[in-house]
This record gives C-alpha cells, sequence and structure tokens, in this order.
C-alpha cells in the first residue's frame, strides 16, 4: 500500500512540475472573421481584405493599381504566426503569404503583395471609405484633351511595367504624380514624385517623360540620381535613360509588359556580347566570353587550359542580373555538372560572374 501511495505521489509531483514548466500560448480564433487593410493607396470602393474560414480556407483580395485580384488556399496558425498556403492567385507566383497575429482582431502583413504592403495592419474593423474621389478601378477617368497624343493616352493612373522584369514598373497618375518600384527579389523600394512631358530638350520633337521633386538616391553604380527621364518610344512603350537600383538604362517599359514585336534598340542587354576581363596567364583570343541572343538563348565559351569548351542554354533578366538555365555543356572539366549560371548587372557595359566554372571564377569581370 504504501508503494502505491508512493508511486501516486511521484505521479502528481510529475504532473505539478509538468504543468509549472508549461508555458500558456495564447489563444488565438480567426475563423469567420474577414480583416480589412487599414490602408488603401489606390481610391478603391473597399480595402483590400483576408476571409478566415471556419473549414481551414481563406480568400484575401488584395487591391493593386490595376484593378483587384483574389488568392485563395488552405490557411492555419502556429504561435503567433498565420501562414495562408496558397493554392490559387489571380497575380504573382505567391506560395505563401504570412501575417504575424497582434491579437485577434488584429493582423500585420509579413510578405510584400501587388497591393498590400509588407508591415500593412489589418484589422476586423471595417475602414469607412469615402467614394466621392473613388474611380472604382474598372472605369479610369480618361484625361482631358491637352493636344499631345501621350498625354491624352494616359488615364486616371497608367502602368509601364519593365519588359525584362515585371516585378518593376513605373505609375503615371493623372494628377502629375508617379511612382517607380524597384523590386530585387528581396527588397521592394518606392521613387515617388512629379513628372512632367517635355517634348523640346532633344530638339527633335520627341516626348520625355521627366520625373523630379524625389528624394536622391544612389543608383546601382553609387552615383547620386536626382532627376529621371523616359523617352516616349508610342503611347504604349517607354525607355529608361538613366541607371537606378534595380532598373537600368535602356529598359523598355510597356502596358502589357511584353517587349514589342519587332522592337529594336541598341539594348546591350537584348543581343550582346561579353568577353572576361584581360589577364596577363591568358592571351585575349582565348579569354572566355559568353553571347546573349534576342531568343533569350546564350553560348558561354569557356577556357578549360586544354582547349575552349562551349555551354548552351536560355537566360531571363532575374533580379539585378541574368540568370542562364544550362542545357548542353562540356564534359570532363571543372564546372560540368554547372546547372545554373548567374551574372550580376555591375553597369551598362559590366556584369560580374557569380558561378564557378573552369577558367572563369566567381567575382570575374565581363565587359561588352
Amino acid at each position: 500500500m504504501k508503494r502505491i501511495i508512493k508511486y501516486l505521489l511521484c505521479g502528481i509531483s510529475v504532473m505539478l512540475i509538468l504543468c509549472g514548466c508549461t508555458k500558456n500560448e495564447p489563444q488565438y480564433d480567426l475563423a469567420g472573421k474577414t480583416y480589412y487593410n487599414t490602408v488603401d493607396e489606390f481610391g478603391n470602393n473597399e480595402h483590400s481584405k483576408v476571409w478566415f474560414g471556419k473549414d481551414g480556407s481563406f480568400v484575401l483580395t488584395d487591391n493593386f493599381f490595376d484593378g483587384y485580384y483574389e488568392v485563395s488556399g488552405k490557411w492555419s496558425i502556429k504561435e503567433n504566426v498565420c501562414k495562408l498556403d496558397v493554392s490559387s492567385s489571380g497575380v504573382g507566383d505567391f506560395k505563401e503569404i504570412l501575417f504575424e497575429i497582434k491579437d485577434n482582431d488584429n493582423l500585420i502583413l509579413k510578405t510584400m503583395l501587388a497591393g498590400s504592403k509588407s508591415d500593412d495592419s489589418f484589422t476586423t474593423t471595417k475602414p469607412v471609405v469615402n467614394n466621392t474621389n473613388n474611380n472604382n478601378n474598372n472605369n479610369p477617368i480618361t484625361s482631358t484633351n491637352t493636344g499631345d497624343p501621350f498625354v491624352d493616352s494616359l488615364g486616371e493612373y497608367t502602368v509601364f511595367y519593365n519588359a525584362h522584369n515585371n516585378n518593376n514598373y513605373i505609375i503615371l497618375m493623372k494628377d502629375k504624380s508617379f511612382t517607380i518600384v524597384e523590386n530585387n527579389g528581396v527588397k521592394t523600394n518606392e521613387i515617388k514624385g512629379l513628372y512632367g512631358i517635355d517634348r523640346g530638350q532633344y530638339g527633335n520633337g520627341d516626348a520625355v517623360v521627366m520625373l523630379s521633386d524625389f528624394k536622391s538616391f544612389k543608383d546601382m553604380n553609387n552615383n547620386d540620381v536626382h532627376n529621371i527621364e523616359f523617352f516616349v518610344i508610342d503611347n504604349d512603350t517607354l525607355v529608361l535613360n538613366e541607371d537606378l537600383v534595380v532598373n537600368f538604362k535602356n529598359n523598355i517599359f510597356t502596358r502589357s509588359g511584353k517587349l514589342p514585336e519587332g522592337f529594336q534598340q541598341d539594348n546591350p542587354y537584348i543581343s550582346a556580347k561579353f568577353t572576361h576581363a584581360p589577364n596577363q596567364e591568358t592571351s585575349d583570343e582565348y579569354l572566355p566570353y559568353v553571347e546573349f541572343e534576342s531568343d533569350h538563348t546564350f553560348v558561354f565559351v569557356e577556357n578549360l587550359y586544354a582547349g575552349m569548351g562551349e555551354i548552351r542554354g536560355t537566360y531571363e533578366f532575374k533580379d539585378n542580373g541574368l540568370l542562364c538555365h544550362v542545357k548542353e555543356t562540356y564534359s570532363g572539366f571543372k564546372g560540368d555538372d554547372v546547372k545554373e549560371i548567374y551574372f550580376e548587372f555591375k553597369d551598362e557595359s559590366t556584369l560580374i560572374l557569380k558561378t564557378e566554372l573552369c577558367m572563369s571564377r566567381v567575382g570575374d569581370e565581363f565587359y561588352n
């Protein structure tokens, strides 16, 4: 009997210890609720919002400059983080969206979306919206006739996407304000100011979008940027005339986000050859080089120390550089197992290799 009582007392002691050491995690209840973004920059009838279903499903409606889109999937909670596993998205290729839970009525977005930004606050209190100046996103107000064909083609707002990387774009507003969005794949920055149209600066009557009244910043080459120009090719096409942080000179911006068919321009990142920087151990004729073609194919001719070898494949604009997907390569030498080669832009005529090959090493520069 004493032994039984002893075991019972030990069991109770263990339970007390466990109870005393267990942290009381807050229990969050989001099911059946709708949370609204407290901020809206696009004049919509309703703010961006996310609804959490009791069955574990969610629907997020995100307003952005070109209307709105929906994201759906399943949601779950771990500690103070609500994770949305995306199964369908009308814009972008989001795999998951994260919210920090402050309490049962307040969430903090931790993922950058097309319209809602990281650190935006979402609340169960529905914001009161003044619809007096609302454009409803579906019916952009046409600009008053100014006699300038480009200006008259702009609506309440017009978006031109970087045709080389659609994550970067410029919004021209009817009130002569602008926003440039630069996204390097990790961080998104905005440049905001005012713009005007100049048709006389270069003496040929071509329109130039002049951007000013923004906070100066350092470009990708660490130079100060105080003014920005876009050449107007037609009502649907702009060409950037300076290097920025992610976007660079000669980038093409279009309303569709695609390069115009048959578009010809002196752009070194559409069709060009870049040659390895000279060194004392290799004669110029044996320096590695890479050629990029306008059909997004490439050939990399590498020095294998026993001859020259070729790497072929396709490339795409990625973040602040070019990502090459290897389809064919040499064999029996260092680098023959590489599946992807990445070059980072240093300036408009210089690429920096970020992948180890044979003679070509990480950090080597290639010049156009």
